[in-house]
């Protein structure tokens, strides 16, 4: 036999339950409207744009431009050991990244760890007193 009732539903509070509804789903609207409207908060804080344009900086001398007799000019990836080939400089990045993911991580760990050093230092809720609030200037 149950001891008694878990959960009792107050009596004639439907309206507040609707008018908190409404303003829950209006906050949540206007959140993602500026999320969508302005640059997002998550790419600002990774710096996935500075992050890729330093990696494809790095990895400029491992491509290699290489003359065929057959095909003309390629481009051939110039890691370690490596003897690909491919049409196109875009390719040869995309090439470097996914399988000699090392050298791109080598040249931008610096840079990372400035990003995330940074973020930590303007997060307001971080333990250690008040944030600095400054700007992320890439060196």
């Amino acid at each position: 036999e149950p001891k008694g009732f878990r959960h009792v539903r107050a009596e004639g509070k439907r309206s507040d339950v609707s008018n908190s509804a409404a303003e829950w789903e209006k906050k949540l609207d206007s959140h993602w409207q500026d999320r969508l409207s302005r640059q997002d908060p998550l790419e600002v804080m990774t710096a996935k744009d500075k992050l890729d344009a330093a990696a494809v900086e790095a990895l400029d001398p491992f491509v290699r431009k290489i003359r065929d007799e057959k095909y003309g000019w390629k481009y051939g990836c110039g890691a370690k050991g490596c003897t690909k080939l491919f049409h196109a400089a875009e390719y040869v990045h995309k090439h470097l990244k996914l399988k000699h993911p090392e050298l791109a991580m080598e040249a931008t760990t610096k840079m990372r760890e400035d990003i995330y050093f940074q973020n930590y230092m303007s997060d307001p809720d971080a333990p250690g007193g008040q944030p600095l609030m400054q700007q992320f200037v890439p060196k």
